[in-house]
């Protein structure tokens, strides 16, 4: 790369901006003394790669700068150790600003390395990795759940003493996400010179300063760009902090594939293309019914992806493009993204025909559109929003299939109580089941559906663990009184919480509406009724890990008032899921009736599931 001493000192200058006084603005008149004290003072992190760069030049260095420079270079020696561990035990690992940056380094340049990062592909090997590093003498310093993106995500900080106290302790940082940006948005307080302005020159410098999260930014358009491993190709959102969103395999891209796609979405941000399509997402909303809404919905997407499409051929090859775009397609198709997705993405099979034939059209006229076209699609707009206004809504005849859908609800309320049992010594007692207890609620005897021993070393702590479904529908947020005696002579004292405040959930029945605000059925349309109910019951995993929430199913039920199909429409997961769909699929009906006669219809039950 044949960068010297000299060019680094430059770097050092201009990303500071000279803010130690007394310090001249340019190398020429800077003396060594004055870039040390800007060194100490503005950028230390800086200063490995200075020293070391003078060291290869030849130039003395003090007794105390080769003590610093030789701590950095040992710092990572002992982070490429770690890595090779990790690696080992942890596959699903990827690093980030880590030691691969360091082998980018020109030879005999050093680094300043604070700590490693990882990004997990998956939460298991996050937490797996934190175990291995605690178990061999790290210790969890902190540990953030953020959420977005639909799901947790969680970053987990440890650290270890450095063998040498007066030395930064060594850090590992874990996560599930990864946003290399100012996603702060800092604004730069310093521009850079016109030219180091060129693309490769402001690589170089992130590469060597990497000051991602300071002043220095070589960003103008974009807040942040972000690795998401959910996401399977380059997406954009974002209104006043605009992001560009890349797979986490954008890493391993070719050099031409990362640069086509920040090239389109970069064109996205410029024109301003998420907002545009916020409010043409809010119009369709509004004008659901009406078609030509939904045919300028598809025409606008079309056009924008087709004017990002042309950014990018200005500086491409059209059938390497072509290629990239289907095989983002595939991807996309392959990951079953969301059709509602508030991303725009790169590519997807929608129009994907379309796009590709207009890439590699050669008669096609590309650029942006001259005040002739804009004035003649505002007046055509304008013809078309006049032609719309006197257009009134007709409301049709109901009919069973089209009526608003019947909602029922049912509530799985799990009490859990745990007790300790010791006998007349004060020792604890093991090896009881659920039959050597009596729980009552409100004096009420319940029945015993979770019955767990949980032992521990020093028999102390050892406790059993007892559930049930609560009788008491009429939840009200009172407390309820509980008590658990033994059945056994050896039980003499049992330790239990006194009871619980019920929380208010609703009473089950049924509610005529779509989820969106109740709305009233037809006169001559009569809902089904529930004439038999099956409760459901907690899964084991959703209980041991103390899950609840509310699982959503859609019901088909035929003329005879028989479910004959169920399926999720909102999902809970850790098995809640299938016990829902278990227990709604054995209840009963009453069929609807139309007209005096029954009638087939769908309806939705919500199935809450608490734990109390």
């Amino acid at each position: 790369m044949g960068l010297t001493a000299d060019n680094l000192v430059d770097v050092l200058i201009t990303c500071s901006g000279g803010e130690v006084d007394g310090l001249a603005t340019d190398r020429e008149t800077a003396k060594l003394a004055e870039i040390v004290v800007l060194l100490r003072h503005a950028q230390p992190t800086f200063a490995p790669t200075v020293l070391s760069a003078w060291q290869a030049e030849g130039r003395e260095l003090s007794p105390a700068m080769l003590l610093e420079l030789d701590a950095a270079r040992a710092r990572v020696d002992h982070y490429r150790s770690v890595d090779a561990s990790l690696a080992s035990k942890v596959p699903g690992l990827t690093a980030v600003n880590g030691l691969e940056i360091n082998d980018l380094y020109p030879g005999g340049l050093a680094r300043h390395m604070n700590d490693l990062d990882y990004v997990a592909s998956a939460e298991s090997d996050l937490w797996q990795a934190t175990d291995y590093l605690m178990l061999n003498g790290w210790e969890l310093h902190t540990a953030t759940f953020s959420y977005f993106g639909g799901s947790v995500q969680v970053m987990v900080s440890l650290r270890r003493p450095n063998e040498d106290l007066y030395q930064l302790p060594y850090g590992v940082e874990l996560t599930t996400y990864y946003s290399p940006g100012n996603y702060g948005a800092i604004r730069p307080l310093v521009r850079l010179e016109p030219e180091w302005r060129v693309p490769a020159v402001k690589n170089i410098l992130m590469l060597l300063y990497e000051r991602y999260e300071q002043r220095f930014r070589a960003r103008d358009l974009v807040d942040a760009v972000l690795l998401h491993g959910a996401l399977p190709g380059p997406m954009t959102c974002g209104v006043l902090h605009p992001s560009v969103v890349l797979p986490l395999d954008a890493q391993t891209w070719e050099a031409e594939d990362l640069n086509r796609a920040i090239v389109h979405e970069l064109e996205h941000v410029r024109r301003g293309d998420w907002v545009s399509h916020c409010l043409a997402r809010a119009l369709c909303a509004v004008y659901w019914f009406h078609p030509l809404v939904w045919i300028a919905w598809r025409q606008l997407a079309l056009e924008a992806e087709r004017s990002c499409d042309d950014a990018v051929l200005g500086r491409s090859e059209a059938t390497a493009y072509a290629d990239q775009l289907v095989s983002l397609a595939q991807q996309l198709s392959l990951a079953k993204m969301p059709a509602k997705s508030p991303l725009l993405a790169m590519a997807n099979r929608a129009d994907l025909a379309a796009r590709v034939g207009a890439v590699l059209d050669t008669r096609r006229r590309r650029g942006r559109a001259g005040a002739l076209p804009v004035a003649l699609a505002c007046a055509a707009a304008a013809v078309l929003v006049l032609t719309m206004s006197p257009l009134r809504m007709v409301a049709a005849p109901q009919s069973a299939a089209t009526a608003p859908m019947p909602r029922f609800s049912a509530n799985t309320m799990l009490v859990i109580v745990n007790v300790t049992v010791s006998d007349k010594s004060g020792k604890s007692l093991e090896g009881l089941s659920a039959n050597d207890f009596v729980l009552t609620e409100e004096g009420v005897p319940q029945t015993i559906r979770v019955f767990e021993f949980q032992g521990a070393q020093d028999s102390v702590s050892s406790y059993y663990i007892l559930g049930y479904y609560t009788t008491n529908l009429n939840v009200d947020g009172q407390f309820r009184k509980i008590a658990v005696t033994g059945k056994a002579d050896t039980m003499a004292k049992l330790n239990y919480r006194a009871g619980y405040y019920g929380k208010s959930l609703g009473a089950a029945g049924v509610v005529i509406g779509d989820g969106g605000g109740d709305r009233s059925l037809s006169p001559d349309i009569t809902p089904p009724v529930v004439i038999y109910k099956k409760e459901p019951e907690y899964s084991e995993e959703a209980r041991k890990a103390k899950y609840q929430g509310t699982v959503v199913l859609y019901v088909d039920l035929d003329a005879s008032g028989q479910v004959t199909k169920v399926t999720v429409n909102r999902s809970l997961g850790l098995g809640l899921d299938q016990k829902a769909v278990e227990a709604v699929s054995q209840w009963q009906f009453k069929p609807g009736m139309q007209a005096g006669k029954p009638v087939a219809m769908r309806a939705q039950v919500e199935v809450s599931f608490r734990l109390l």
